[in-house]
């Protein structure tokens, strides 16, 4: 098989199976070749394969232009129809995904108004960790809640519902903390969860160690695996059962096998399960996932490549719903002036509007 007879890339299955036809004859008449310079039969073989490898890597080297040159065109196609497709979802969705973003922001502004009391406020460490850890969660709900609408927006309402997910794990997160975080047989939780940060750390470290070589990575140097260790030592032994899963909550009432549905029950968030185990299919790979991307079609069965003009509502709603909850949570534990309450009032109602609009528009396209 020489260069000039597969130079460029075939497109036709006559064309692919010729190819295959040719390739397997050069690598028999090769072994042919080995065996008669007296090599054994199983190195021959062997030494067969090799050179089918090495032919089919020169017919891709050869034909990688003009393989570019269609791709290019491909893609090309692609984004015409993509944006002809997305302006029609835009006419479609626009209002309610502009109420999605009213809300959105209006549960920003009231986490910027707490942020500003706590930092206002003459702290105990405990009580300033619980703020951190708060704080922390509303700020990544907020930008998870950008990510989901830039996703809706794109025509992908599947990676919104997995992104939703996380949003849902943030609410809970954030009652688990708010509910028990004020009590005073718990009131180290937020810096228990603070300190958790340095398990989560070290377990990250030992384990981009054990396959940074394999990676092609440069591995941790010992000081700073060092320093990682002495941070989970340190933290494990000032928070007894914190290198548990879950370790921060790993000493709250109900809490004995570390999973994240008791942490929903102890939320008083567990009736959204529903809705985490149907999003947790968009985040896993399982058989589920597969048939939920599957749609009919008149020729048979058909799947889900790109951008899509329905359900959108449900990922929006759930992603509103959670970023309410989070900033909820976190003002139930501040000393609110009448305008927080206010913009946290108006929040919900935005939320609620919203997800008037979402059914609306979705119902609209039946």
């Amino acid at each position: 098989m020489d260069d000039s007879e597969t130079a460029g890339i075939p497109e036709h299955q006559g064309e692919t199976e010729d190819l295959d036809v040719r390739l397997a004859r050069a690598i028999l008449d090769r072994e042919r070749e080995l065996l008669a310079e007296g090599i054994s039969a199983d190195e021959s073989a062997r030494l067969a394969d090799e050179y089918g490898e090495s032919s089919l890597r020169r017919v891709a080297s050869l034909g990688l232009p003009e393989l570019r040159s269609d791709l290019s065109d491909r893609v090309s196609g692609l984004e015409e129809m993509t944006t002809e497709y997305l302006t029609t979802l835009s006419r479609h969705w626009a209002s309610a995904l502009d109420q999605y973003r009213l809300a959105a922001e209006c549960c920003r502004l009231v986490g910027i108004r707490l942020w500003k009391h706590a930092v206002e406020e003459d702290l105990g460490r405990e009580r300033l960790d619980l703020q951190s850890a708060l704080a922390g969660t509303w700020a990544r709900s907020v930008r998870t809640g950008v990510e989901v609408d830039v996703l809706l927006r794109a025509g992908l309402p599947r990676g919104a519902a997995a992104r939703a997910r996380t949003m849902h794990e943030l609410a809970v997160t954030a009652f688990v903390m708010s509910e028990y975080g004020v009590l005073d047989e718990h009131v180290g939780l937020g810096s228990r969860y603070v300190a958790y940060g340095a398990v989560k750390v070290w377990r990250d470290a030992e384990e981009y160690q054990k396959h940074a070589l394999r990676l092609g990575t440069e591995p941790l140097t010992d000081d700073e695996m060092a320093r990682y260790r002495s941070e989970y030592d340190e933290a494990v032994s000032a928070y007894p059962r914190l290198d548990r899963p879950n370790g921060w909550a790993a000493q709250l009432p109900g809490y004995r096998r570390g999973s994240f549905e008791e942490l929903e029950q102890l939320a008083g968030l567990d009736h959204f399960r529903p809705y985490y185990s149907w999003f947790s299919h968009e985040v896993h790979s399982n058989v589920k996932g597969d048939r939920l991307n599957m749609v009919t079609s008149p020729d048979g069965r058909a799947y889900h490549l790109g951008p899509r003009m329905d359900g959108l509502a449900d990922p929006a709603h759930a992603a509103l719903r959670a970023l309410h909850q989070v900033v909820a949570a976190w003002g139930s534990i501040m000393d609110l002036k009448a305008m927080d309450v206010v913009y946290l009032q108006a929040g919900r109602l935005l939320v609620d509007e919203a997800a008037d609009a979402l059914v609306a528009a979705e119902r609209g396209l039946a």
